[in-house]
């Protein structure tokens, strides 16, 4: 399952492991940490869970919604 934009899981943890592979991508491949500056870390950078949330642009101001 990936997180919904609004998820609380989004930049939640951290993990020193995390910056080195294989461990810095998701089960999809996508990099991580993916940091969203539009989101307060809560305790570091990285989502929880098996997949990186990756932001388009183009729907990051909701009018999508």
């Amino acid at each position: 399952l990936h997180l919904r934009r609004d998820s609380p899981a989004i930049d939640y943890a951290t993990s020193a492991s995390a910056l080195g592979w294989p461990y810095n991508i998701d089960t999809e491949g996508s990099p991580r940490p993916l940091d969203d500056s539009g989101i307060t870390n809560q305790f570091g950078s990285i989502d929880v869970g098996a997949f990186e949330s990756a932001t388009d642009a183009l729907f990051a101001d909701g009018f999508d919604s």
